[in-house]
């Protein structure tokens, strides 16, 4: 069985039908489920001024997984690939380490990286070519692992309790987030049942998702990301009449002016407002900045997303920039210091001989290396930096009574707060610090972990930005 699953992975690498069939398939067989497709289904109630058009949840998933696919062919027994020390090191994870021809592999596996993802050593003078390589062993191969996350997936994320699911190379095992010990207890009763050996997954308690708003900062223009904002409603439920959450980054769409931040700190969750005003710093005339323009309602897919628990993948929302507005566009605020994991809040100074940081690119959906070091810039904690810990989690949350789920979320390191919702977060080459490329949006944390969604999660539902 083994070996016709990796077969029928190299034959379908480059051809997503025919590996979408197979997927489809091996669900259709495992959960005796009568529907017989994954495509993204747009069923529900969508907002009457825009559409959702998310692409396919198999499509995305094969664009994420492909440096893996790879590797798994080219590497025995490969268990899995992730950064260390600063991401100086790339560790090997396989099985049988002792009969492999490190020489040959630590070669391949530089150029490989430096002709397709040169981002990765591109904190380092000499780029990939200049980091370490190292091998660890591993117990499971990467093919195993997914395997065993595609098969349970539906039924892991839809039991009461459960924060989060992923893959972890780092650890070499399925990690899965509960909220206490009672969920822990139930879930791992299943995963015994279902015959998934122990050593594959790893179920910690990490709490309730937790979403970050509520706190302000000064008044700045012109407007780049990082800053902090608020907005006024009528709301009931906000006791202070107002949300404040963090300025995300400036972008264009269409030939109009728009800066991106969290849904759920806007008046509705997954829903557009218009009538609803967004200030920077306080709610007097001069500080408008905007309106909500787009913010899509989420999508079913069979066996995964439902109506009483919609998916996205991103927490984000497009506000329309107030004419007249000034903005930095492709810029986000750069403050005097950073802290890094465990270090507590960065720096809430702007740095005024070096004020911002000028966004040149924007991460694609296979760079998402565990280990890779960012930073994210907010109003709460301000400038801190971590590393990737997770790069594609399906997080379960819930926003005003109503549950949802976010599929690929990146799990990171770096400090955040209440506040800090809506933070840009971002990686920097060695060569021009100054110059950053994009990677996504921050909006929650689960135990000591922050989450944000990818800059491609954020296009899926908002549509394509021009962000620099």
């Amino acid at each position: 069985m083994e070996n016709l699953f990796r077969s029928y992975l190299k034959i379908t690498k480059n051809q997503p039908n025919r590996l979408y069939l197979v997927i489809i398939s091996t669900m259709f067989l495992l959960l005796g489920c009568q529907e017989s497709t994954l495509t993204t289904q747009t069923d529900l109630k969508f907002d009457e001024k825009f559409q959702s058009s998310p692409v396919t949840y198999n499509e995305f998933m094969q664009k994420i997984n492909r440096p893996f696919l790879y590797l798994s062919d080219e590497i025995p027994g490969f268990g899995g690939i992730f950064l260390e020390d600063k991401g100086t090191v790339i560790v090997i994870r396989a099985k049988n380490i002792d009969k492999l021809d490190k020489a040959d592999i630590q070669s391949k596996i530089r150029n490989y990286l430096a002709k397709e993802y040169p981002v990765v050593g591109s904190h380092l003078e000499g780029g990939v070519h200049a980091m370490r390589v190292r091998f660890e062993a591993a117990n499971f191969e990467y093919i195993q692992l997914k395997k065993w996350h595609d098969q349970f997936l539906p039924i892991i994320i839809n039991q009461d309790g459960v924060s989060f699911v992923s893959i972890s190379n780092t650890d070499n095992k399925i990690l899965i987030g509960v909220e206490g010990n009672k969920n822990k207890d139930s879930l791992l009763s299943i995963l015994n049942n279902k015959g998934v050996p122990e050593q594959a997954f790893n179920v910690s308690v990490t709490g309730k998702v937790q979403l970050e708003s509520h706190t302000l900062r000064d008044y700045v223009r012109p407007l780049a990301g990082g800053l902090g904002w608020e907005l006024e409603t009528d709301n009931f439920f906000d006791i202070f009449g107002y949300g404040r959450c963090t300025y995300g980054f400036n972008a264009m769409q269409g030939g109009v002016s728009y800066w991106v931040t969290n849904s759920h700190c806007t008046e509705q969750f997954w829903a557009v407002n218009s009538s609803t005003d967004y200030y920077q710093h306080s709610s007097s005339a001069g500080s408008h900045i905007g309106n909500e323009a787009k913010d899509p309602y989420g999508f079913t897919i069979p066996m995964l997303c439902y109506s009483n628990a919609p998916c996205r993948w991103s927490d984000s929302a497009l506000i329309q920039h107030n004419s007249g507005v000034s903005i930095d566009f492709g810029r986000i605020v750069r403050t005097t210091f950073s802290s890094g994991p465990g270090q507590g809040a960065g720096s809430l100074v702007i740095n005024h001989n070096i004020p911002t940081f000028h966004i040149h690119s924007k991460a694609n959906n296979d760079i998402y290396f565990e280990g890779l070091w960012l930073n994210k810039v907010g109003q709460r904690t301000g400038w801190t930096t971590g590393q990737i810990n997770g790069a594609c989690a399906t997080i379960n949350s819930t926003y005003q009574g109503q549950n949802y789920r976010l599929l690929c979320q990146t799990l990171a390191t770096y400090t955040s707060a209440g506040g800090d919702s809506g933070s840009p977060v971002f990686n920097r080459p060695y060569n021009n610090q100054n110059h950053v490329r994009l990677y996504g949006i921050h909006w929650g944390r689960t135990g000591n972990l922050a989450i944000f969604s990818r800059i491609t999660g954020v296009e899926n539902d908002l549509g394509a930005l021009t962000v620099y």
